[in-house]
């Protein structure tokens, strides 16, 4: 006997249920309905955060790119005029020394005398 109550207690929640599904059918279709938008909503808010982040990303990035352009621009004028400079100087060393026997040496250069000066200042000459 406990069985068949049992069954019947069973078959009595499950006709519950069935019933109250039915009856609840238009709050089920609602909370299908809201879940799938919140999830839409959702998607969207991602997919344009997203597509906001790539575009910004991209400008700094260009802005970045025009900034090292125009550093690597004002190195390389900076390095112009270094050279410029340079040669400058090279050109008034090669000027100023151009009239002593060693051109383009420094004045701690030491002279020393040939075979043929020693010869002649052995006999007398003059160098």
């Amino acid at each position: 006997m406990s069985k068949i109550v049992l069954l019947q207690s069973v078959a009595r929640e499950y006709l519950s249920l069935k019933f109250a599904w039915r009856r609840n059918q238009k709050l089920i279709s609602v909370t299908k309905f809201a879940v799938v938008f919140m999830l839409l909503i959702v998607l969207a808010g991602f997919y344009a955060y997203t597509i906001t982040m790539a575009s910004t990303s991209g400008y700094f990035l260009e802005e970045a790119k025009n900034e090292l352009e125009t550093l690597q621009f004002e190195k390389s004028v900076q390095e112009l005029a270094v050279i410029r400079k340079e040669k400058s100087l090279r050109n008034d060393m090669n000027l100023h020394y151009s009239n002593t026997r060693f051109a383009g040496h420094g004045s701690n250069m030491v002279t020393v005398n040939t075979y043929g000066e020693f010869v002649a200042n052995q006999a007398g000459g003059v160098n």
